[in-house]
Parts: C-alpha cells; sequence; structure tokens
C-alpha cells in the first residue's frame, strides 16, 4: 500500500454550474486527507469557474485551470492538460456532475499494492437526482480487455485510478472523439495488462448520475458525430484484437461494425459507409470465413449503389458469421 501518496482528481467542466458544487463538496469530504482536485474549465459561461473558485479559496488543494486557446475544445483535451498539472502519484479523472462517495480516495489508496498500476472499483448508477441506485456489475477477472469491451464489466471514468508514472509518455485521452472517450481509452490500456498489475474492487465508491443532457440520452437518435466516434474506436479494438488474437473481441467487434455500418447506409452517412467499408475490407482477409464475409459485404455495398438495400437482412446475415 502507498500509504501517503498524494492523489490527484481530475474534473474537466463546461458549464456544469448545476451539479459542479456537489462534485466538489464530495471531494472535499473525503476520508483520505493527501489529495489535489484539479478543475480545469472549458470555456464555461455560466457561474462554474465562479463555484470552482470559491472552493479554491477556501481550501487550497483546488486548484482551477482554464483550457489554454491553443488545445482543442472538449473534455478530453481537459482531461489531457489537467494531467500534465498533476503533482500526486496516482491520477484519477472525475466527471462534474458525479459524487464520490467518502471513502472513494481512501479505498483506492490501499489497494495500491506493489506491482499494481491501476485501481478499479464499483460505482452507482444513478438518476439526475442521485436517487435510485443500481450497482455497476463488477467482478474479479483476469480477462479484464475482454470483459470490459463485451460490457460485462461496467466502468466509467471514475471507475479508474492510474499510477502516474504509469500514464506518463503515453497517449492519452482522444481530443477528436466525441463520444466514447473512456471507452477507446481504457481498452487501449487494458489490451496488454497482466492480472498482477490491476486491483478490482468491488464496493461502490461513487455516484454515477444519467440526466437528460447526458451523452446516454442524446444519443438516442442518430448522431452522426457520435457514430463516427464509435466506428473509429470499434475499428481499432477490432485491429487490436486481431493482432492479439483475441477471438472473442474480433468477433464481436466484427458485428459491431456491421451494426453501425447498417445504420450509417439507414441514414445516408456516407463517411462513415466508407469509414467502416474499408476498415472490415482491409482486415477480413486472414480467415477463409472472413473472406466469405467480405465477398458478401461488397456485393452487399456494390448493390447499395444501385438501390437501398436495408429492407433485405443482409446485416443479420453477416453478423452470424465467425470471422475470426
Amino acid at each position: 500500500m502507498i500509504s501517503d501518496a498524494k492523489f490527484s482528481i481530475v474534473i474537466p467542466v463546461y458549464n456544469g454550474e448545476k451539479y459542479l458544487k456537489e462534485a466538489l463538496t464530495s471531494v472535499q469530504k473525503q476520508s483520505y486527507f493527501n489529495w489535489e482536485c484539479i478543475v480545469v474549465d472549458d470555456g464555461s459561461t455560466d457561474s462554474s469557474v465562479s463555484i470552482a473558485e470559491l472552493f479554491a479559496l477556501q481550501d487550497n488543494r483546488f486548484k482551477i485551470f482554464q483550457r489554454p486557446n491553443g488545445l482543442p475544445k472538449g473534455a478530453n483535451s481537459c482531461r489531457n492538460f489537467g494531467f500534465d498539472q498533476t503533482s500526486g502519484s496516482i491520477v484519477n479523472w472525475f466527471d462534474a456532475d458525479d459524487y464520490m462517495l467518502p471513502e472513494f480516495i481512501e479505498t483506492k489508496i490501499q489497494a495500491f499494492k506493489k506491482g499494481v498500476k491501476l485501481v478499479i472499483s464499483s460505482g452507482f448508477f444513478t438518476n439526475e437526482l442521485l436517487e435510485n441506485k443500481k450497482s455497476m456489475q463488477i467482478f474479479q477477472t483476469q480477462e479484464l480487455y475482454t470483459d470490459y469491451f463485451l460490457w460485462k464489466l461496467k466502468l466509467t471514468t471514475a471507475s479508474v485510478a492510474f499510477k502516474k508514472s504509469f500514464l506518463t509518455s503515453k497517449t492519452l485521452f482522444n481530443s477528436t472523439l466525441k463520444k466514447s472517450q473512456e471507452f477507446e481509452f481504457f481498452t487501449r490500456f487494458f489490451v496488454d495488462l497482466s492480472f498482477e498489475s490491476y486491483c478490482i474492487i468491488e464496493a461502490e465508491l461513487f455516484l454515477y448520475r444519467s440526466h437528460p443532457s447526458s451523452k446516454t440520452s442524446l444519443n438516442q437518435g442518430y448522431n452522426a458525430d457520435f457514430k463516427e466516434s464509435e466506428a473509429f474506436t470499434v475499428l481499432e479494438n477490432f485491429k487490436r484484437s486481431i493482432a492479439y488474437s483475441n477471438t472473442t473481441v474480433a468477433n464481436s467487434s466484427y458485428r459491431l461494425l456491421i451494426n453501425l455500418l447498417y445504420k450509417a447506409i439507414a441514414n445516408n452517412h456516407s463517411s462513415n459507409i466508407e469509414v467502416i467499408y474499408r476498415g472490415l475490407m482491409d482486415n477480413l482477409k486472414a480467415t477463409r470465413r472472413g473472406v466469405i464475409a467480405s465477398h458478401i459485404l461488397r456485393r452487399m455495398i456494390k448493390c447499395n449503389k444501385l438501390f437501398n438495400i436495408n429492407f433485405l437482412p443482409w446485416d443479420k446475415l453477416l453478423k452470424k458469421i465467425n470471422v475470426y
């Protein structure tokens, strides 16, 4: 255990006045004392900065920054910039609308034994009022990457605390993504972790708020930016799983890509059609079943140029094929 380690919390915020005070209060009430909270404002036009600055005046463990103009706008960019400002040996990103339970930091600190690079905890999914708690599904596993990719392990940004030394000099959050940021980030870091290098805590240590303005709610319709981010992330995992000979993730990625392609065609999302189609064709050559799937897919795309093929169940046919 790293008994006296400094714990750095990084919180990006944009027009978060409705929930920010609760989030920062939950940090201030931690049972563990040696922490810092880096708040990075993304150009808020509400009272978010004033709220954060009031906490900083009362407690010098809160540090407030503005995202530099030279960096892209967005939470990912703020998370990366915030990481660069940390002075702790442990880093945990947190969202401005979530809530830490009092033992959040102390419990995670205690789990950082020798060789552990990251600690994962459970939490509660809640409604906007932090009510109707539903425990996130967390369990002990030696297949962290696979179980997370398949969404058997329910993780959010707040779930994972990292040794800073493990992250230093590595690419952090992808600032071009509009959705699936933590999914892309976590899968990239989880893929080759040994069982000894992570610790899973099944206790619930935070509250994850779902509300009408959350991306989960906004994604109910077809959002082109979100779908492009999803396609990028799944394609990266498709290639990654092939490289690591992970047939479970490869086949799951393939089916997800077929589903995304079907929706892109139905919504005339031409750029995503091209990206997904090319990504699939480039990576379906290694097995006989993959070659068969690529031949069917090529014919489907050619047909779609002549007439709308989405009245046919072509996606169901292709998703039945295990390509690896």
